[in-house]
């Protein structure tokens, strides 16, 4: 955090440190301090090529506070700005499925497949562990876990 904070120090109209920020607070706990940095990076720069990034970070942020309608509409954002991206897919899947939207969790699935085939829950589980050993963040990613597995996705 203090080399984002330092970054923007230096220069506080840099868009990509205020988008790095709220990955940062989101991994470390703090999702709903991550929206205000992800959404001033969108203010500076709105047609910036990580735009993308930045509408998947407010999507990833409301994911882990339960704010599923808000997920889905920034996840849709991020992948209509780039569908190759495959970590707002992942959240789709999970926020349909844990909102029992199975037939959009069945789609988004698909849509997952496209670009991460064979994606099982392990596998994501294993990866979003070891980017943060935060408590806070890792019971969030296991309430994503749990709407993935509802989505349909594989234990393995």
């Amino acid at each position: 955090m203090a080399e984002y904070d330092a970054a923007l120090e230096i220069d506080p109209n840099d868009p990509t440190a205020y988008g790095s920020r709220a990955i940062s607070l989101i991994v470390s706990g703090r999702a709903r301090e991550g929206f205000s940095p992800a959404q001033l990076a969108l203010r500076l720069s709105p047609r910036d090529p990580l735009a993308f990034q930045w509408r998947y970070w407010l999507c990833h942020a409301h994911l882990h506070l339960h704010e599923y309608g808000e997920a889905i509409d920034e996840c849709r954002r991020s992948v209509n700005l780039n569908n190759l991206h495959w970590y707002p897919h992942v959240d789709l899947v999970s926020a349909y499925g844990t909102t029992g939207q199975l037939e959009q969790a069945r789609k988004a699935l698909a849509e997952l497949n496209k670009v991460r085939p064979n994606f099982t829950v392990q596998a994501y589980g294993q990866l979003a562990y070891a980017f943060s050993t935060n408590p806070q963040f890792r019971r969030e990613i296991d309430d994503i876990l749990d709407g993935l597995r509802k989505g349909g996705v594989p234990e393995q």
